[in-house]
């Protein structure tokens, strides 16, 4: 189980969302961030485990619905 510091975002993992969301490839990510394939990876890995997700599900599709589910409850569309 992860406590809720273990279930917070770090702010890399905040930066990779991000860059998922702007439709960035793991090369691209790695770029922009100066980071290894093989840190993004673990970082995205961790992404999912934080969000309950299944290797196989689409991160940015994840994302997306999440922010929309926020959007939602808030009543604001300038996420």
């Amino acid at each position: 189980t992860l406590s809720l510091h273990d279930a917070l975002p770090i702010y890399s993992e905040i930066q990779i969302c991000k860059l998922v969301l702007k439709d960035k490839s793991l090369k691209e990510i790695c770029i922009l961030l100066d980071k290894t394939e093989s840190n993004i990876t673990s970082q995205r890995s961790h992404i999912r485990k934080k969000l309950n997700m299944d290797r196989k599900d689409d991160l940015k599709r994840t994302l997306e619905l999440r922010f929309a589910e926020i959007r939602k409850k808030k009543g604001n569309t300038s996420l």
